[in-house]
């Protein structure tokens, strides 16, 4: 039975007596770089049941798996419904599109080279002139498969862009922070699909704050100058 590597968990029999938590998180600027927070945490009864049987991979052998990579690994240790959760949160930094490519097929697959054979697909980026394309395909019998284990798993993705989202599938969208999420059944049903432009830049949080003091100063300014000059009006009388 294949190893819990994940986008999508494939020891389906884990889920009838725990849970899994996965998140994935990127912040993705219009050069191409960024970084994606990647975090699974099991709940730790998985871990102290000997006579399960299952075979799982632990938060070691997912360090031992990024162990030759540039990431950045720290613990995961939480309660969730009073039940305690240990695993891994992953950090690690991209500067191209082929690079994050790399990043997230091993994120899907584990040490699985081939990743055509694999049950996981990789979320997949490709540019196109200005324009990039974020997708991930589920086929339908995996599809049907997972559906069943809704319940079991906590499984979010999460893209902050800093250009213009053209169109998208995403479960949510913030248009303040421009981030897309999605949710386990948004990703089994629909998989991701989204297309960003490059060429344009959503004015960031900073910016916007700037521009709004500004003009505030100008309002004031224009207060101020008619004041002084009604004053000097009435004082002309």
């Amino acid at each position: 039975m294949k190893k819990v590597k994940l986008l999508f968990i494939s020891v389906l029999a884990v889920f009838l007596t725990g849970c899994v938590d996965v998140a994935i998180d990127m912040d993705i600027k219009n050069n191409d770089t960024g970084k994606v927070i990647y975090s699974i945490a099991y709940n730790e009864e998985l871990f102290q049941d000997e006579e399960s049987g299952f075979d799982v991979s632990g938060p070691e052998e997912i360090e031992e798996d990024w162990a030759e990579e540039n990431v950045v690994i720290s613990d995961l240790n939480y309660k969730k419904n009073e039940d305690t959760y240990v695993g891994k949160k992953i950090e690690f930094s991209f500067s191209s599109i082929d690079e994050l490519n790399e990043y997230m097929n091993k994120v899907s697959n584990g040490n699985e080279e081939d990743s055509e054979t694999t049950e996981t697909k990789p979320i997949i980026f490709t540019r196109d002139g200005d324009n990039v394309k974020i997708s991930m395909i589920v086929d339908s019998e995996s599809a049907d498969e997972m559906e069943y284990y809704e319940s079991f798993i906590d499984y979010d993705v999460s893209i902050k862009l800093e250009g213009n989202v053209v169109e998208h599938n995403a479960t949510n969208f913030n248009e303040e922070t421009n981030t897309l999420t999605w949710n386990f059944k948004t990703l089994t049903e629909d998989g991701i699909n989204v297309t960003y432009d490059t060429s344009t830049k959503i004015l960031s949080d900073d910016l916007i704050y700037y521009i709004i003091l500004g003009v505030g100063f100008v309002v004031l300014g224009f207060v101020m100058y008619n004041t002084i000059k009604k004053v000097r009006q009435l004082n002309s009388v």
